[in-house]
């Protein structure tokens, strides 16, 4: 129950995390460029400006364009963090042209697939004995208790609002020729379905609140001393809301404000969105009176005067006709202008800046769960190194991804595995899912300890899984005669601040019989590494060879020059896409564990394999 707990929690975290940055990014974008254009855009520019924030709410933090600037401008700042957070600034020198490929292909089943991005995503090291629980639970837990206790006091005035329209029914108060005008209204704004009408000695201004039902309130005697004229223009503001959508989207920006409860900057969201709707609503109106605008701001202005002593914030989840003092000024000084001529301009203007802002600010990740600031890992500050400083040896760490993106839009992502790796002069070991493989050139053996049941097999080199098989299984695992090529794509990335080619694989049959479809691989290796890598370069085919249990088909992968850095395939409709990634997060200098390129004291050697093994 404590490793769901953790699991959960972790998932919970990432996600969380990644949305503060970007939001908090993108609402201190939008306020600057709001501040900046405020006194001369069109009202709809401003709005739609604003509902990109919504957006990003609703969007997960991993949805990625190809056009997103954030995410090209993501791997410069990592750089530049990393190249101040790292203990060694200066980069490994190369290595000779005989470096070794890092990441692993398991064929059908593999986990074999990295972000097509210089980002990895932030390492995550499960707890297998899931004892305790992790920090990020109990973050949960009060998130979980925030929602619980906004929720509450939105339920408690959602149920006062349900009062006050109980016990208007029960009264009937409503003046004959006020729903006459109101029938009226509803026609000239093209609102079919009339709301219903409340008045309350409670409520302080007009508004309107409720999605699916909506409900016109009004202060008790509010008709008693109003002209028929300012009552329509009262009437025209509120149906003008419901016929807009406001409310939809009011409850949507509530709903998000209590998910995301903890970024304070969501509250100036809040009153500014609502701010340029009221705008918005204003100049719907001034489109329907055309050269009688000026006496619907006269209105305005009466009613200002009539509630500056009043609390003037109607309750949440209602929109309301007026507002604080100070944003009645921008209001009056639009409704002076002829803005019904420019409608169509200002439309067109506000669905350029909603188009441009989904195809380049809204997406702010390459793929993945990544963030913007790199992890102890990618900058080479893990604990082993903070507490050892630079090792004998050169230590590589993958991690192993499943991600379902749905047109585009992540449905699923889930971390596989991941595994460690030392590499020393002519040797090299690997640690992953309970088990340690070993190469020793001096002695020229493989070995693959199973800390699972407590064997280990020892093999000459050059290893054949097949000879160490049990006589049973030689036939679920053939050789596959077709391979495959490989090709060199233009250009470079750079990741863990290392320049790396692109590598496009096919290969046939891999990991299955004969007539299967071809498994295509996106491979980014770097040479940027130095010492003898030779171990690991036998290393890493000999972990190939027994994930696979083939060698012919792994043939191309093991030509491709310098460590892979990731490695991702990519298979399925644009509707259903699923990527299987595998991707060094960290390259750095460690000393390995005493007894990593030991056999454990009490473990059994076998002669063959056994189905526990793979």
């Amino acid at each position: 129950m404590t490793a769901l707990l953790n699991g959960i929690a972790l998932g919970w975290w990432d996600w969380m995390a990644a949305m503060l940055w970007q939001a908090s990014l993108l609402i201190v974008f939008v306020s600057a460029v709001d501040l900046l254009i405020g006194r001369w855009a069109w009202p709809q520019v401003r709005h739609a400006l604003w509902l990109l924030v919504l957006l990003k709410l609703l969007l997960p933090p991993t949805w990625s364009l190809p056009t997103g600037v954030v995410a090209r401008l993501a791997p410069a700042a990592r750089e530049g963090i990393v190249s101040l957070l790292r203990s060694d600034p200066a980069p490994l020198p190369a290595s000779s042209p005989t470096v070794a490929p890092a990441a692993a292909v398991t064929g059908e089943t593999s986990e074999a697939a990295a972000v097509a991005s210089p980002r990895p995503p932030a390492p995550r090291e499960p707890d297998p004995a899931g004892g305790t629980l992790v920090w990020q639970a109990w973050a949960l837990g009060v998130w979980l208790l925030g929602i619980a206790a906004i929720a509450a006091l939105l339920a408690f005035r959602i149920a006062t609002l349900r009062r006050w329209h109980r016990e208007q029914q029960e009264r009937k108060t409503i003046p004959p020729w006020f729903h006459e005008l109101l029938v009226r209204t509803a026609q000239k704004v093209g609102l079919e379905r009339l709301p219903a009408i409340v008045f309350s000695k409670d409520a302080v201004a007009p508004a309107v609140y409720g999605v699916f039902r909506p409900v016109l309130l009004l202060p008790a005697g509010y008709t008693d001393s109003l002209s028929p004229e300012d009552a329509e223009h009262v009437l025209l503001h509120e149906l003008a809301h419901i016929r807009r959508g406001d409310l939809w989207l009011h409850g949507i920006a509530l709903l998000l404000q209590i998910v995301y409860w903890f970024n304070p900057l969501l509250l100036a969201v809040t009153r500014q969105l609502k701010h340029v709707r009221e705008l918005c609503c204003d100049l719907t109106i001034a489109n329907l009176l055309r050269e009688k605008t000026m006496k619907y701001r006269q209105t305005l202005l009466e009613t200002a005067r009539a509630l500056l002593t009043e609390s003037l914030e109607p309750g949440m989840g209602l929109l309301g006709v007026f507002e604080e003092p100070f944003r009645l000024v921008s209001r009056l000084r639009w409704l002076e202008r002829e803005t019904w001529r420019t409608r169509v301009p200002a439309r067109a203007a506000s669905g350029c800046v909603a188009a441009l802002g989904i195809l380049f600010i809204l997406p702010m990740s390459s793929g993945g769960a990544g963030s913007l600031l790199p992890t102890a890992a990618s900058a080479g500050l893990t604990a082993a190194t903070a507490v050892s400083g630079p090792g004998s040896e050169l230590f590589l760490r993958e991690e192993t991804w499943t991600t379902v993106r749905c047109f585009g839009i992540e449905a699923h992502s889930e971390l596989r595995g991941f595994s460690k790796t030392w590499i020393g002069p002519r040797r090299a070991a690997t640690i992953e899912d309970g088990k340690t493989i070993v190469v020793d050139l001096d002695r020229n053996v493989v070995r693959f300890v199973n800390h699972r049941n407590r064997s280990y097999v020892e093999a000459p080199r050059p290893f054949d899984v097949i000879r160490h098989l049990p006589e049973e299984a030689h036939g679920d695992h053939p050789y596959t005669r077709s391979t495959g090529d490989v090709e060199v794509s233009p250009g470079a990335v750079r990741y863990l601040g290392r320049k790396c080619r692109e590598y496009a694989v096919r290969l046939w049959d891999a990991g299955g019989g004969r007539g299967r479809p071809p498994l295509d691989l996106t491979v980014w290796a770097t040479t940027d590494v130095s010492g003898d890598l030779r171990a690991f370069h036998e290393l890493i085919h000999d972990r190939r060879v027994f994930q696979n249990r083939d060698a012919v088909a792994l043939r191309e992968l093991d030509e491709i020059q310098g460590i892979q850095m990731g490695v991702e395939n990519v298979t399925g409709p644009i509707w259903w896409r699923v990527s299987r990634a595998s991707q060094i997060v960290d390259l750095e200098r460690q000393d390995p564990p005493a007894d990593v390129y030991s056999i454990p004291p009490g473990y059994a050697k076998k002669d063959r394999f056994t189905p526990d093994d793979f």
